[in-house]
């Protein structure tokens, strides 16, 4: 392959994928990433190495292996396997390093096709056919992960787990904790939530504390912030006593965080 144009806000671009001697095309069909030969045949992504070139020219060697299949978190569960992949990557001569950095072990990513976001909000931009041939790399426990095992992404939608563009929008504020809608998270990784959401796939545990609820402009309302106080919040949020016994005709997500 002659290498892929540069992603749209990115610095990077692939620039040729192998399995051994023979090229091959990267492919994503839902979460599936796979090669295409010559022929159009397919090829299993494992033990392949993709070079990603920057508007630099620097090359960094990308290593890729399977890793454990997931399924989706709580009742989006129907026996359909996720596949994960593990990414090392070397450059210049330096150690190899894992993709998704984090504790002793290296952390698998998921691979989709179908959504695309905006680098500084966050916010979905194109979905299905108008987000190609773009495709996102997510890292375990990350946001992306998180949404994508939540089946608030495109690869995920099956005719009893279909979401909207404002519920996804929805899904990436709530699990950033981004109130205000505008990219800024005021969370951490590690920060236990409960949530439950309009189609009710993801459900609450008993003695539920309310944080907020949630659209696809950020909060529509927020009680107990998970980490941060109210007053630490930098735009007006309204309470929740007027929205929560009505929040799926108000909202797409509602969250709960325990006393921290």
């Amino acid at each position: 392959m002659g290498g892929a144009a540069f992603s749209p806000a990115g610095d990077f671009r692939i620039k040729s994928l192998r399995k051994g001697v023979v090229p091959l095309t990267p492919a994503v069909t839902g979460f599936r990433l796979y090669g295409l030969t010559k022929t159009g045949a397919e090829a299993s992504i494992h033990n392949a190495t993709m070079e990603i070139e920057s508007r630099s020219g620097d090359l960094f060697v990308v290593s890729i292996v399977n890793g454990p299949p997931l399924p989706y978190y709580e009742d989006g569960n129907n026996g359909t396997l996720v596949p994960t992949y593990v990414f090392t990557y070397s450059h210049m001569g330096h150690p190899i390093q894992d993709l998704c950095v984090g504790g002793l072990e290296p952390r698998e990513a998921i691979v989709f096709q179908g959504d695309r976001y905006d680098v500084t909000t966050g916010a979905l931009v194109a979905v299905g056919q108008a987000a190609h041939p773009w495709f996102n790399i997510a890292c375990k426990e990350d946001a992306l992960w998180k949404l994508a095992l939540m089946r608030h992404v495109e690869a995920a939608q099956d005719p009893t787990h279909i979401t909207t563009v404002d519920d996804r929008n929805a899904g990436i504020r709530a699990i950033r904790a981004d109130y205000c809608g505008t990219g800024v998270p005021m969370t951490e990784l590690g920060v236990q939530v409960d949530w439950a959401n309009r189609g009710l796939w993801l459900t609450i545990q008993p003695d539920p504390r309310l944080e907020a609820i949630w659209t696809g402009a950020g909060a529509l309302c927020v009680d107990r912030p998970r980490l941060v106080d109210l007053a630490d919040i930098p735009c007006p949020v309204a309470s929740c006593d007027d929205y929560i016994d009505d929040w799926p005709n108000v909202g797409s997500f509602v969250t709960y965080a325990p006393e921290l």
